[in-house]
């Protein structure tokens, strides 16, 4: 299963004048590394941008990245679930991890479902429940 589609690809790194990014920005949405955004750059036949002067000939200023991805993710919203479930850093709450924490060790309820459920990853839940997070560290065992 690909990472990101030729299309999204097309769009990211093509995009309108002044909207492109590099693979670099784009491999920070995707969740990758820019070698990998390369590679599929080369595997769908995409023209590669050349450089002037050492230099990529689109703006990549963190302002303009920033506004781009977080639109495109707009335009994306399962984004993150239709690639193999990666999602961007997570925060979650003092009292959500308790919660968490609680509701594994007060029922039968798998990782999986407390994750779909917090809407978290099932390693974050692992974390809370082998009492590694920042919220249940100081938690005493029963």
């Amino acid at each position: 299963m690909a990472l990101i589609s030729k299309e999204e690809l097309e769009e990211m790194y093509w995009g309108e004048p002044g909207t492109e990014m590099g693979s670099y920005q784009i491999s920070k949405i995707v969740g990758c590394t820019p070698q990998t955004i390369y590679n599929y750059l080369k595997k769908y036949n995409i023209d590669i941008r050349k450089r002037e002067n050492g230099e990529c000939m689109v703006d990549t200023t963190k302002e303009i990245i920033s506004s781009q991805q977080k639109e495109w993710l707009k335009d994306n919203p399962n984004f993150w679930r239709n690639n193999r479930g990666k999602r961007p850093t997570q925060k979650i709450s003092k009292k959500q991890a308790i919660d968490v924490f609680n509701e594994y060790n007060n029922s039968n309820i798998k990782y999986k479902e407390l994750s779909k459920k917090y809407n978290i990853s099932m390693s974050l839940v692992g974390y809370i429940v082998r009492k590694e997070h920042w919220a249940t560290k100081h938690l005493k065992d029963d």
